[in-house]
């Protein structure tokens, strides 16, 4: 019988702890206006760009400018199955959402150590009283920290063994920066990082001394 990792025995313990706790959350101060906005893209979407209302302001707030892939597919699943208590299947897929970033903290620590220090940092992050609350009912920081960490996760995974990298990671750093940019724009200091990373991977493989180097081809 093939043994059961510890760390993700952990990380779904703790996910499932946290989707059941949000059964009894209520809704936060902006979750009426994202799934407004969630459903006005889908509007957009449907009437092939005829129903605009997603780009125009809510309200006061310029919420036209931020990405909302998020609130979108929660809004998408509510249409579709018809649920009537949207907001209860928003708190799960966010605190499924938290779940998964308790997954890669603890798949970042064993990259960088071992087990051991990626389940210390699960619990960690699960007892922290910001990151749990803010699991349950926060359509817009949890998916976006989500995003960065899956960047700056496959990021690490490709740059600490260059040449042994194989395409699947870099597929999943492309798909992690564009989920991040999906959700805030802030996701765009991706790039500068991985251009940082880029930089560092071929000053080790070839030397700073010949980062500038001109080498005269003869055809």
């Amino acid at each position: 019988m093939k043994k059961v990792n510890s760390l993700y025995l952990i990380v779904t313990i703790a996910t499932i702890t946290m989707m059941a706790l949000a059964f009894n959350v209520s809704s936060s101060g902006d979750e009426p206006t994202q799934a407004k906005i969630g459903d006005n893209i889908l509007k957009f979407y449907e009437t092939w760009g005829r129903d605009s209302t997603a780009l125009k302001p809510v309200g006061i707030d310029q919420w036209q400018y931020y990405g909302s892939s998020f609130d979108t597919f929660c809004q998408f699943v509510v249409q579709i199955f018809g649920l009537d208590d949207q907001y209860t299947f928003r708190h799960l897929m966010n605190a499924l959402t938290g779940g998964l970033i308790l997954l890669f903290i603890g798949l970042f620590g064993r990259l960088l150590k071992n087990d051991a220090v990626g389940i210390i940092g699960v619990v960690l992050a699960f007892f922290s009283p910001k990151l749990l609350g803010h699991s349950f009912n926060n359509p817009k920081d949890i998916p976006f920290a989500l995003g960065y960490l899956m960047s700056l996760y496959f990021m690490a995974k490709w740059f600490l063994d260059v040449d042994k990298t194989d395409r699947k990671t870099i597929i999943f750093l492309i798909l992690s920066i564009a989920f991040t940019n999906s959700i805030r724009i802030g996701g765009v200091l991706l790039y500068g990082y991985l251009g940082i990373f880029l930089l560092i991977a071929i000053i080790r493989k070839s030397g700073f001394k010949n980062l500038f180097a001109y080498k005269k081809q003869i055809i």
